[in-house]
This record gives structure tokens, C-alpha cells and sequence, in this order.
């Protein structure tokens, strides 16, 4: 989680970021009250790989930060902005779920694969502290994981950065999107998949499916500002209310994603969701390269998060011989996904009946640089609902 206390009349301050207690002073943070000097690889960032294209400036700009928390601390969202500079420190604000605007600061580590992480948080994968986030191709989205080490330990999260773009307007939200949204809380296990198509105006209207329940019509209108914040007409401003939502439409307007606290059902559950805009055509071959992937899940599985890369062939077929699970081992996941004409992700072998365990199903974004979904534990936790998302490693033309 983001929250800091700045005390004006001091040079230090403290600072957890994605639960990671930073001591900072005179703008050198540390992790674990020793040295702040290191190496990109001893403090987060991963060693190059072959074909990756990722400058050290593709971090800068502002981005909007929207968080989902599951597990101890749940439910819990956060959201704000940051402004990242080219060395890559940040500043901006963030709220809480139902808490004041709070700023906060710090700085970030990027390799050239892509792969963000904080300055203090060292590459323990037997940490479940360690915070992992990865840069899409299109360098308006990074998504990642961590997890909490005070207020509610173990707590895991998950973080979807969108970048802000020039200009808005309602006309940028035309066209058919796909929803994914992942719930945590009293109303957990809950998911949510389906599509809208919405119009120049932000109206919106179309079929979604929860967790385990027959599909159902949705719609409403959009509003967006001129910093691309998403709003939902009719539905609460005030943060601390049932009912509030808000969301970013990423700069290149392929990608949105936001949280919401429910006013039924459940009242007070938390909310993550993702839309990604469906493309013109698709093929297999859209999947093929490198992507990392980052899940988190709620429900009795909870707290659990994954994080890792996958290669996928032009067939399909895909190979992850490491996904670091949350406090856990690394797994290894193989198997081979199946793409239709609409961007609709499956993986073979699986159930495509969303009333069974083992159920799930994704979403490849119109520039075919993120692919989100959902998915239903079969084993495990069996009924756990997850989240996943996965960002396509950037790589030379």
C-alpha cells in the first residue's frame, strides 16, 4: 500500500511502498537500515534480456496508480497520480479506500527488460514483500505485485499503473471493450468478465457475467475529464462513499482501469477493473513473445499473488518455467492459449463453463500489448476467484 508521513520541518520521513517500509533521508531511501548504495540487481531489477528495447526515459511522464488489496488487509483499493521524473523518483498523491488524499514520494528502479521495483526492496522471492512490476510494449501500462509487511501482513496486492495522455474527450472511449474486474472483501470470491460498446457521447451498454451466475445487461454513461479520469454517471464523488468509482484511460486509449467500493450485495467490498479495447482482427500469431505475467486472487485462496515470464509461440503455446507464487516456491506453467476473432483468450484444455471451477477467460487489447481476464480456481483453493494480467516485453523492430 502508498502512504506516507512527511514531516516538513525534517529530511526524513517515513514511507511504505507496496508495504515496503522505506527510511528516507535527504532523498536517499533504504529498506533495511543499511546502506542505501547497490546495485540495479541487488535492489529489484533483473539483468538485461536479449531484444528488449526499453529506454531509461520510457518511465517518465504522469501516471495514474490504481491498487487492489486481498487477503488480511481487504477490502482495500487505493488510487492518485504520480509525476515520474527521467531518474526516475515520483511524486504525487494517493487516497486510500475510503481515507483523505495523502502524498507521497520515492523512486523507482527499471531495467532494461522492462521490470520496475522500488529503491530499498531487495530480489528475495522467499520475501512476500517483494514488490515485481513490468512496463508494456506500448509504454502506457505497467502492472505488478506485492505485498504487505505491517498493518495487515501478508496482505497481498496488485498495482496497475496507466499513463497520462495529452488531450481527452468522450469520442476516445468509442468503440467495443472488454471488462474484467476482480472483487475483495465481504463480497470475495467475485469476478466479473464481459463486454460494452460505448458511444461518442460515453454512453455505454452491454452483457457481463459474475462469478458463477448467468449473464446480465449493463449499462450507463461514461464521463472523462481532460486528464483522462473516467467517471460513471449517477454513481457517489465522494471517496468515502458505497458506491464510488473511478477510473484512467491510458495515453495510447487502449487500456482502462479504476476500482469501486459496492453500495449492494456486499456494501463496502472493494473492486478492481480493467477494460481493454477490442481490435479490428486477430490471429494466434498476435500472441507470439515474450509477456509477464501478474496475478493476484481473493477468496479462500487469498492472500496469494504470482508474478513471472512467458513465452508464447506463434501457435499458442506458451512456457513459464518461473512464476514466483506469493511466499512460495517458483511454478512452472505450460500449456497452449486459443485466441477467436473478437481477442477472446482461452487456454485449452480448461473449462469454458463459468459455472465450474477451472473456468477462465482474457482479453488481448486492440494494439496487442496487454492481455487481461479472470479465471476460477479448481485446485488448490478450489472456487478462489484471480485476476490476471499480462504486459508484452517491448523488443527492437
Amino acid at each position: 500500500m502508498f502512504t506516507g508521513i512527511v514531516n516538513s520541518g525534517f529530511t526524513s520521513f517515513i514511507m511504505s511502498v507496496l508495504g515496503l517500509v522505506f527510511v528516507c533521508m535527504a532523498g536517499v531511501c533504504r529498506a533495511d537500515g543499511g546502506d542505501a548504495s547497490g546495485s540495479a540487481a541487488e535492489y529489484g531489477a533483473t539483468t538485461p534480456e536479449e531484444g528488449a528495447a526499453y529506454d531509461s526515459n520510457d518511465l517518465a511522464g504522469t501516471w495514474y496508480v490504481h491498487s487492489l488489496a486481498s487477503g488480511p488487509g481487504a477490502p482495500w483499493w487505493e488510487h492518485g497520480w504520480w509525476s515520474i521524473e527521467a531518474d526516475h523518483s515520483f511524486s504525487g498523491f494517493i487516497r486510500e479506500y475510503k481515507g483523505a488524499l495523502d502524498p507521497i514520494s520515492g523512486r523507482f528502479l527499471f531495467a532494461s527488460n522492462g521490470v520496475a521495483t522500488f529503491l530499498g526492496a531487495r530480489q528475495d522471492p522467499d520475501a512476500v514483500v517483494f514488490p515485481h512490476l513490468h512496463m508494456a510494449a506500448n509504454k502506457s501500462v505497467v502492472a505488478g505485485v506485492g505485498a504487505w509487511p505491517t498493518d495487515s501482513p501478508g496482505t497481498a496486492q496488485m498495482i496497475v499503473l496507466a499513463r497520462c495522455g495529452l488531450s481527452y474527450q468522450s469520442s476516445d472511449l468509442e468503440g467495443t471493450w472488454y471488462v474484467h474486474s476482480l472483487a475483495s472483501g465481504p463480497g470475495a470470491p467475485w469476478w466479473e468478465d464481459g463486454y460494452i460498446t460505448v458511444i461518442a457521447d460515453g454512453s455505454f451498454r452491454g452483457m457481463v457475467r459474475q462469478y458463477k451466475s448467468d449473464s446480465k445487461e449493463m449499462s450507463g454513461r461514461f464521463q472523462i475529464d481532460p486528464n483522462g479520469v473516467v467517471t460513471i454517471a449517477g454513481l457517489p464523488r465522494e471517496p468515502d462513499a458505497d458506491g464510488y468509482a473511478v477510473l484512467h484511460l491510458s495515453a495510447d486509449k487502449n487500456v482502462i482501469v479504476g476500482v469501486h467500493t459496492w453500495s449492494g450485495g456486499s456494501p463496502g467490498t472493494a473492486e478492481m477493473k480493467i477494460f481493454t479495447r477490442k481490435g479490428e482482427s486477430y490471429s494466434t500469431s498476435d500472441l507470439a513473445g515474450r509477456w509477464y505475467r501478474h496475478s493476484i486472487a481473493s477468496g479462500p485462496g487469498a492472500p496469494w499473488s504470482e508474478y513471472g515470464p512467458m513465452d508464447i509461440g506463434d501457435d499458442g503455446s506458451f512456457d513459464s518455467p518461473f512464476q514466483q507464487q506469493y511466499n512460495s516456491i517458483p511454478d512452472e506453467w505450460s500449456g497452449r492459449f486459443q485466441i477467436d476473432s473478437n481477442g477472446v483468450v482461452t487456454l485449452a484444455g480448461k473449462s469454458l463453463n463459468p459455472y465450474s471451477n477451472g473456468y477462465g477467460v482474457l482479453h488481448l487489447s486492440a494494439d496487442k500489448n496487454v492481455i487481461a481476464g479472470i479465471a476460477t480456481w479448481s485446485s488448490g483453493s478450489p472456487g478462489t476467484s484471480e485476476l490476471m494480467i499480462l504486459t508484452r516485453m517491448a523488443t527492437a523492430e
